[in-house]
């Protein structure tokens, strides 16, 4: 298995006690945009987006099992970052999505259950998938999801409240050794600083290169891995590593 260049990798497992205290809305998400606006102010490009689903009800044969359709919301794709850009994408559709899942959490009901109560008068609802914030020391015209983002945070994992689960937000950030270096002692305060906006009951570090290349059969295969995410909140851990080091506790609330 080789090795392609090698990012410092935060992970941060959250629970929170009520759906409007998790980072997707916009009150908590607005204090993240402060943390990362003073934390990438020496970036010279950086960019915003968000992955919101549409998830419409077509039939009810069985309530465990509606037939749900999937399409993709409009949240503006990869934006440049901008507070006005930052607002948008918790603002166009999740400001209904939190109404709805405090309506729900009234009947002691996740959303989608709650929807699903009130078909065909309520059909469709919306789920939150990731927000991703890139960023590059240099000034480039063009910053995409590839190798040569010298930053990458990403949060997701998001699960209603009533739910349960041992945590119930998760993020990922992702920081290239070169900035790393120039951030020094601000990087721990940094991701500390986001763990107490996620109320982290968990936060874990490791090291992990862009990809890996294995060998299936014989043939080489190139693994991407800084596009995977390694919180697990239905265990409140961490997935494994592929490229084999291991996760250092950074911290744990009991």
């Amino acid at each position: 298995m080789e090795l392609i260049e090698n990012y410092l990798v935060f992970c941060i497992l959250g629970k929170v006690k009520s759906d409007k205290e998790k980072l997707c809305f916009l009150n908590q998400w607005m204090k993240c945009y402060a943390l990362l606006y003073d934390f990438l102010a020496d970036c010279g490009t950086k960019t915003i987006s968000s992955d919101q689903t549409f998830c419409k009800i077509k039939s009810i044969k069985d309530k465990n099992y509606p037939k749900i359709t999937h399409t993709k919301a409009s949240t503006g794709g990869l934006m440049k970052w901008s507070e006005k850009n930052n607002r948008d994408i918790c603002t166009k559709h999740l400001e209904t999505v939190l109404k709805q899942i405090e309506t729900a959490a009234q009947a002691c009901l996740p959303l989608q259950e709650w929807v699903v109560m009130q078909f065909p008068k309520i059909d469709t609802f919306v789920e939150f998938w990731q927000n991703e914030v890139l960023a590059r020391i240099e000034a480039v015209n063009n910053l995409n999801r590839n190798g040569e983002n010298d930053f990458i945070f990403r949060l997701s994992g998001s699960s209603d409240v009533t739910r349960g689960l041992p945590a119930n937000q998760s993020i990922d950030i992702f920081i290239s050794q070169r900035y790393a270096k120039m951030k020094g002692e601000k990087l721990d305060s940094f991701v500390r600083e986001v763990g107490r906006l996620a109320n982290a009951a968990k936060i874990s570090m490791t090291n992990m290169p862009v990809s890996i290349i294995e060998k299936i059969h014989g043939v080489e295969r190139i693994r991407s891995l800084i596009w995977s995410t390694y919180g697990d909140i239905r265990k409140c851990d961490f997935k494994p590593n592929p490229a084999g080091n291991e996760w250092v506790k950074l911290q744990k609330k009991e």
